[in-house]
């Protein structure tokens, strides 16, 4: 028996310092992998700020920016970012000039041209109705004809992102929707401004002369995070915590997991373990919950366990040997 326990507490012995020494693994592992991760990803976002701000810039240096020259700018912007699929313009148009712009248009080889709104579905566009203002797209690359004239200021999303960008001066995006044909996707606004202003001052609101957008993908960002996830063991949820509104991205799961996004969402957020890593960019805050992947927990576990009842079991073989040896040695004293 003296030494089936000492087996066994030799077996809980390494089990705990196995234990201890993955724990300071997946530390190491974690705190690296939180960094590398949303490194990557601020970069990426911060490159797409970049482009939809230097867009804006064209129309600083121009008096007049046309559509031949917004595409060719737009086009070669395009080529240096995966993420970012499409550059906008939408000019600020007053509903005294609603006719005048609409002729403009029409007068440019859009027959068809008109002011639109969002109806209940993405693919619902109906006649605009009556505003003070409206910021219709009027340039688009790559050229997507049927969006031409939609009032963006119409959508609800939009309008608020493009509230923020005017109040604060600087790049806004919209939260995070799908919508075909880029799936998860958000909108970037850049306010123009008809005098640039010096200074850190924000610009007079009455100058605003219309926005700069950029349609930005997230779903080659959340293919690049996996292919890193599925190397190292842990798992990564990415949240808009915007306003506290918890909206959960992407669920990467290193491995197959018994949970789903929403169970892991719940799951990791009270968990105590893991990392948690916060980024405002492009003013929303984005949250990366960073943890240790359950399957891999749980092969932990089960190794311990298997080591444990491997060492009972070789101490039981040791007793038995034992006994039948001093069996043996008994039954040879009792014939002697």
């Amino acid at each position: 028996m003296l030494v089936a326990g000492a087996l066994l507490v030799l077996g809980f012995l390494l089990g705990h310092y196995n234990s201890q020494r993955v724990q300071g693994d997946q530390k190491i592992l974690l705190e690296s992998a939180s960094k590398e991760i949303s490194d990557s990803f601020k970069t990426e976002i911060q490159h797409a700020i970049d482009i939809v701000e230097s867009m804006s810039w064209l129309f600083y240096a121009s008096q007049s920016v046309d559509r031949e020259e917004f595409q060719s700018f737009a086009a070669n912007a395009l080529r240096t970012s995966p993420i970012v699929k499409e550059l906008r313009w939408s000019p600020k148009v007053t509903d005294e000039r609603r006719e005048a712009f609409i002729n403009l248009a029409r007068e440019q080889g859009f027959k068809d041209f008109d002011l639109k709104e969002q109806g209940a579905r993405y693919t619902d566009l109906l006649k605009s109705r009556k505003r003070a203002q409206y910021f219709p797209l009027f340039y688009i690359y790559p050229q997507s004809n049927d969006r031409l004239g939609l009032d963006v200021y119409s959508r609800t999303n939009d309008r608020w992102a493009m509230h923020a960008a005017l109040e604060r001066g600087r790049p806004v995006a919209t939260a995070v929707s799908d919508v075909p044909p880029y799936g998860n996707r958000m909108l970037i606004y850049v306010p123009v401004f008809e005098r640039q202003s010096s200074g850190t001052a924000v610009p007079d609101p009455s100058n605003l002369v219309g926005y700069v957008t950029a349609v930005v993908t997230l779903d080659s960002l959340v293919n690049a995070m996996r292919e890193k996830v599925e190397q190292t063991g842990i798992d990564v949820l990415l949240f808009d915590n915007t306003n506290k509104m918890h909206q959960l991205l992407a669920y990467l799961p290193s491995k197959h997991s018994r949970l789903s996004a929403e169970e892991a969402a719940v799951e990791y957020r009270i968990a105590k373990s893991g990392s948690v890593v916060s980024l405002i960019v492009a003013e929303r805050n984005w949250e990366f919950v960073i943890h240790p992947n359950q399957a891999n927990a749980g092969d932990d576990q089960a190794l311990i366990w298997v080591l444990v009842a491997g060492l009972l079991v070789i101490g039981i073989l040791v007793i038995a040997t034992i006994r039948s040896c001093m069996a043996s040695i008994a039954a040879d004293t009792a014939g002697v």
